[in-house]
């Protein structure tokens, strides 16, 4: 039997999205909520810290479990926490249409690491606003691109690679 997407995956936000009564999102609760629902995340051990309209971000603890060959933290321990945190900043920017969303994929992404990264990695990552503000505002609806981008910083706070981040989503007219 082929699997398929779980469409409803962002129904679980939406106790905590706010609503169009005025309702405020709760992202402290959000973020919460988006510790519990990637299992590899879980597995590898990284942490969804933030969440708002404006970003996402996302750590990558210390530890030698964490580690490449050469001592520095993994290059896809790096990208886990740049994809997640791109997806962090798609739940609070979109919180107010979140429960309409149907498709959120991570179609490509293009890292450019600038140096090694030691010790805790947080990944802070920001999405295309223009696009977001034209969804929000119901001028786009239906199936349409949107642009990420993450920043990988280590333990000094020096920024260690950059992620561009190419998604597809879906969301559904009001």
């Amino acid at each position: 039997m082929a699997q398929q997407l779980n469409r409803d995956v962002f129904e679980g936000f939406a106790p905590y999205a706010g609503s169009s009564d005025g309702t405020a999102p709760d992202y402290e609760k959000m973020c919460e909520h988006a510790n519990t629902m990637v299992p590899f995340s879980n597995h590898v051990g990284t942490r969804m810290v933030e969440i708002s309209p404006e970003r996402g971000a996302v750590e990558v603890p210390a530890g030698e479990q964490m580690h490449n060959h050469m001592g520095g933290v993994h290059a896809g321990a790096q990208f886990l926490a740049a994809e997640l945190a791109g997806a962090m900043a798609f739940g609070g920017a979109f919180a107010p249409v979140i429960t309409r969303v149907t498709l959120f994929l991570l179609r490509s992404c293009t890292v450019s690491f600038r140096k090694p990264g030691y010790g805790r990695i947080r990944a802070v990552a920001t999405l295309d606003p223009r696009t977001v503000a034209d969804v929000l505002s119901g001028e786009v609806t239906g199936r349409f691109e949107l642009d990420g981008k993450a920043w990988l910083y280590d333990d000094t706070d020096a920024a260690v690679g950059k992620v561009h981040l190419d998604y597809v989503v879906d969301v559904q007219p009001h």
